[in-house]
């Protein structure tokens, strides 16, 4: 069996696995940037179109360490919704919401729930999420600051 230097350790055996992500967008450049942007820090991302389908991954044991997601989206859910359904689902898990319209949506969230303003960069989100986009095995001076 070969094996992919760029998934094994220096001791030659498996990398532990990355933390992982779902990101939830709508707006397919939007997500794709967003999706880009997780990356960056070190996830292994999955995403999804709308809160429906999120809901169906997350409740399927999808073993995610990071949920971001738009709230104003199609479907019988939207993102404040699954917020507060990802919650109860997995306690530990990082949920983060992206809006452009906050005001809207600040008064149907917990209020220790992060809400990043759309269009966001990525020295936000890495403020938001701080050391959870850093792997326990990488050193601190890994993380893009």
């Amino acid at each position: 069996m070969s094996s992919n230097p760029t998934n094994d350790d220096a001791c030659g055996g498996p990398s532990p696995p990355g933390p992982r992500a779902l990101v939830v967008e709508d707006q397919d450049d939007v997500r794709t940037i967003l999706c880009a942007m997780v990356e960056e820090l070190g996830f292994d991302v999955m995403h999804a179109i709308n809160a429906d389908v999120a809901h169906a991954l997350l409740a399927a044991g999808g073993g995610f360490d990071l949920l971001l997601t738009d709230v104003n989206m199609p479907g019988s859910l939207d993102g404040a919704q699954l917020a507060s359904l990802a919650r109860q689902i997995y306690p530990n898990m990082m949920v983060v919401v992206a809006s452009g319209r906050v005001e809207e949506v600040a008064g149907r969230l917990p209020s220790d729930l992060p809400i990043l303003r759309k269009p966001f960069r990525l020295k936000e989100l890495v403020a938001v999420i701080g050391n959870r986009c850093r792997r326990p095995d990488e050193q601190a001076s890994d993380m893009i600051a």
